[in-house]
C-alpha cells in the first residue's frame, strides 16, 4: 500500500513541473507563453527555441506521465 502512495506522490510532483516552460527559459530564453496561442507546451516551445528547446521538453513531459506509472 505504501508503494502506491509513494508512486501517486512521485507522479503528482513530476506532474507539477512545466518542461517545456523551464525548456523555454533555459534554452530560448523566452517565456513559451508569449509565443503562438499561448499554451505552455512543448510546440510553443519548438517555435520559440527551435528543436534543440522543443525536443528534450516534449521528451520531459511524455516522461514526467510515463515513468511513474511503468515503474509502479
Amino acid at each position: 500500500m505504501s508503494e502506491v502512495v509513494l508512486w501517486t506522490l512521485a507522479g503528482f510532483l513530476l506532474g507539477s513541473i512545466p518542461f517545456s516552460l523551464l525548456m523555454g527559459k533555459l534554452c530560448a530564453h523566452k517565456d513559451i507563453r508569449t509565443v503562438g496561442d499561448g499554451n505552455p507546451g512543448g510546440t510553443n516551445t519548438i517555435k520559440a527555441g527551435g528543436l534543440k528547446a522543443g525536443i528534450p521538453a516534449i521528451l520531459l513531459d511524455i516522461g514526467k506521465g510515463f515513468l511513474p506509472v511503468f515503474l509502479a
